[in-house]
């Protein structure tokens, strides 16, 4: 019986303790990772703003056999968007809001459960060199006033940066190969 008693009063010490500290916690989490990629920008411009293309590179669907995508109307550009549904990375929607040709690309993110509230992310260009560009990815979310929330976004740096990593490794890959494919002259 007195464990019982100590793990109540622990539990609302706890409790009340995520109410007094999680006010002050930060309201937005961010998310920014880069890399180098040997590949013209419009490359890799191409493959951030084609949403088929997308899918070769970007890291959830191979966590989640289950995952599903589907197209909006536009694929490609401005207003491209898709829906994604799986047991693992759950339920959202992703739409292309802007682009700045060779230097961002915008887009908003709606995961279910998050009542339409959207986070954003981009792509930012930085052009070294004809094959060289720095891409960063980055993401902003508000985390709203449940503390909860603001203390999972403490951790998403590094929950949602291995994945940013990973993407950005794949992407590299694939608009390194893409990149190769389109000055090799046919018939080789």
């Amino acid at each position: 019986m007195r464990i019982l008693k100590w793990f109540i009063i622990a539990t609302v010490i706890l409790v009340a303790l995520l109410y007094v500290i999680g006010p002050f916690l930060p309201k937005v989490a961010t998310v920014e990772r880069s890399i180098l990629i040997e590949a013209p920008v419009s490359v890799i411009e191409t493959s951030v703003t084609d949403l088929e293309i997308w899918e070769s590179w970007e890291p959830w669907g191979p966590k989640d056999d289950s995952m599903t995508v589907r197209y909006g109307e536009i694929r490609r550009g401005i207003g491209a968007s898709h829906t994604w549904s799986g047991k693992i990375v759950g339920q959202g929607e992703r739409t292309i809001t802007a682009i700045l040709p060779g230097k961002r690309v915008e887009y908003t993110l709606v995961f279910d459960g998050d009542e339409g509230v959207p986070a954003f992310t981009a792509f930012d260009f930085e052009v070294l060199g004809p094959e060289e560009t720095k891409v960063t990815w980055s993401f902003e979310g508000e985390l709203g006033s449940n503390p909860i929330s603001r203390i999972i976004g403490l951790f998403l740096d590094d929950i949602l940066g291995q994945f940013y990593d990973a993407g950005l490794t794949a992407l590299r890959i694939e608009a390194i190969e893409r990149s190769r494919l389109e000055v090799e002259p046919v018939g080789t």
